[in-house]
């Protein structure tokens, strides 16, 4: 991240990831949970004043995962119903994404290792019906937690990117996260995935965050400079920010 324009933190855009984490239950409470779920956590729990932004894109795309994930632990359930929950194969689903069964029989077999197959059916359970619970709470509450806008994205923005991003829908979702900035809106994306918006090459003239900015300054006549935080980096700001603000004494 460059420290040449002070980021703005009345509303952030959220990537899909940051929501995922969010949405994730603990496999053990007793155990420190993942630094990226925790921060997910306090962003949408303990930042009470944030507006948290997405697009319709990220809401589609969050909706389709948890809902295809769901889906399929309920097909676990029943399996484990007359066969043993470890026998379920995750890789039989034509709909499942390689990230989607790799993530279920990670959750599953992290299950078995630590409780026995009562217990674990039942927390494969609770997993299904937070995925389902979440969905409402963050998009389809009559208060929800993440506002949806109609943005599109500058195509010479979205085709400019194509150079430094494999991920088509990871190009349009930062495209989108540019037009929101372009309208006045914010200037800070939010991601636990941040290796998605990397270089791999150190040695690049510039960073990813850099070579954003001069096409977002290249193509659109309001953008000024996005910043991309992970998401315990966000946190921490905003911490931090909160901390040296005067205690009110009245």
């Amino acid at each position: 991240m460059s420290d040449d324009t002070p980021i703005q933190t009345d509303e952030v855009f959220l990537d899909t990831c940051v929501l995922m984490d969010y949405a994730k239950d603990e496999v053990d409470p007793s155990r420190k949970m993942k630094r990226r779920e925790a921060a997910a956590k306090m962003l949408f729990k303990c930042l009470t004043e944030l507006e948290r932004v997405a697009s319709k894109t990220v809401e589609e795309e969050f909706k389709d995962v948890t809902q295809r994930r769901a889906d399929e632990l309920e097909e676990a359930e029943e399996h484990a119903a007359e066969n043993s929950l470890k026998s379920y194969d995750f890789t039989g689903n034509p709909d499942l994404s390689l990230r989607d069964e790799r993530n279920l029989t990670q959750f599953r077999d992290t299950l078995l290792e630590k409780y026995d197959e009562l217990e674990a059916l039942r927390r494969l359970n609770k997993r299904h019906r937070r995925f389902v619970r979440k969905q409402e709470e963050l998009f389809d509450d009559p208060d929800p937690k993440v506002t949806t806008r109609p943005l599109g994205y500058t195509v010479k923005v979205y085709t400019d990117l194509d150079s430094y991003m494999d991920n088509r829908n990871d190009r349009e979702i930062l495209s989108n996260a540019v037009e929101w900035h372009a309208n006045g809106s914010g200037n800070v994306f939010v991601t636990s995935d941040e290796d998605d918006f990397t270089f791999d090459d150190p040695s690049r003239l510039y960073t990813f965050e850099e070579r954003l900015n001069k096409i977002i300054q290249a193509h659109t006549e309001d953008g000024d400079q996005v910043h991309i935080l992970a998401t315990e980096t966000f946190v921490t700001k905003q911490a931090e920010e909160l901390a040296s603000k005067p205690y009110p004494t009245s």
